[in-house]
């Protein structure tokens, strides 16, 4: 009996010896950048007997995830302002607008931070960042004026690198095929960012803004495309081979000394329609034919290495590169 009382006796005094333990929280170091880490599902068994195999064990984590902290910081400036200009204007509590971890949906800022937009799709209004209302566009505003009135959607397409200029479209809907795949109905319009006003470009189907804003490609009319000097309006046309009738998918080389994109036929319905990519040098005013495909067709979406261009393929999934170092150029995986 004193045996067992004096068992009971040493359990209380270490179970108070436990509880009077101090624990310590670890504060968190300030980092250069976040890390996220998704563990694996998979459960991890471990064994108590001593492995035999020498073999490198299995990671049971999927890759790294780094997030910048000029994303974290920008992210959480842009939404910053949002919040502040919906409390200054409750109406914008309309667009729906959300910041996440790496970006916001409903609203951009200027590349300067100066202005800020909101945008539902139908409409885009613009602010100064520090709370000022500049203006209202919709696409009624726009397109209705211009041409007629056909459901649509607008888009804030480029912000002039002079910090001056938005550049806004306004496009119909449309079915399939290659009229509206390349926006050919769409029309372009450039917002004064001082005062608010807007103007007709005279620039309306498919268009790109070269990397250094000198230039901007386009095309509204059928078998040609167009390059325009935006300081001096000077244009010079180009007219590709019969057998393309619409252009679009433009991709400029980072100087804007080149530019390629898709040419396509009137017709998308044969299956032996033939497409090309084409590029136009800009300084020797060129217009050259660099590979011809069946439907699907490549497109192209970046270029960023001088002999390199990253293409998709039309309603397929992938990446392909087209090489122009060799005298023909080629595509490859």
């Amino acid at each position: 009996m004193k045996l067992k009382n004096i068992r009971i006796l040493l359990l209380i005094i270490l179970s108070a010896s436990c509880s009077s333990r101090e624990t310590t929280t670890i504060g968190s170091m300030p980092v250069a950048s976040v890390t996220v880490v998704i563990p694996s599902l998979a459960p991890t068994l471990r064994s108590t007997k001593t492995p035999t195999s020498t073999a490198t064990p299995t990671s049971t984590f999927l890759p790294i995830e780094t997030i910048s902290v000029a994303t974290l910081n920008a992210v959480s400036t842009l939404d910053a302002i949002r919040l502040d200009l919906i409390n200054k204007f409750p109406e914008l509590q309309e667009y729906s607008t959300s910041c996440f971890v790496t970006s916001c949906y409903g609203v951009e800022a200027s590349p300067n931070g100066r202005w800020m937009i909101f945008t539902n799709g139908n409409t885009i209004e613009l602010y100064r960042a520090d709370g000022e209302k500049v203006g209202k566009y919709s696409f009624y505003d726009i397109y209705g004026f211009l041409i007629g009135f056909y459901e649509g959607y607008v888009e804030a397409v480029h912000w002039a690198k002079d910090g001056r200029y938005l550049y806004i479209s306004a496009t119909p809907g449309g079915d399939g095929g290659p009229e509206p795949y390349f926006r050919y109905r769409s029309a372009l319009v450039r917002v004064n960012l001082e005062n608010g006003t807007w103007r007709d470009v005279n620039v309306s189907g498919s268009f790109e803004f070269s990397p250094n804003d000198k230039f901007i490609i386009y095309s509204n009319s059928k078998g040609r495309v167009n390059l325009r000097d935006i300081q001096t309006g000077m244009e010079r046309a180009y007219f590709a081979p019969e057998k393309y009738f619409y252009f679009g998918e433009y991709v400029w080389a980072s100087g804007g000394e080149k530019v390629i994109f898709v040419a396509s036929p009137e017709s998308w319905e044969s299956e032996d329609s033939t497409f090309g990519l084409l590029m136009i040098d800009v300084e020797s005013g060129v217009l050259l034919d660099l590979y011809e495909s069946l439907f699907p067709f490549y497109y192209p979406i970046s270029w960023e290495e001088e002999d390199k261009v990253t293409l998709n393929k039309f309603q397929e999934y992938g990446e392909w590169v087209l090489h122009l170092s060799t005298t023909q150029p080629t595509i490859s995986p």
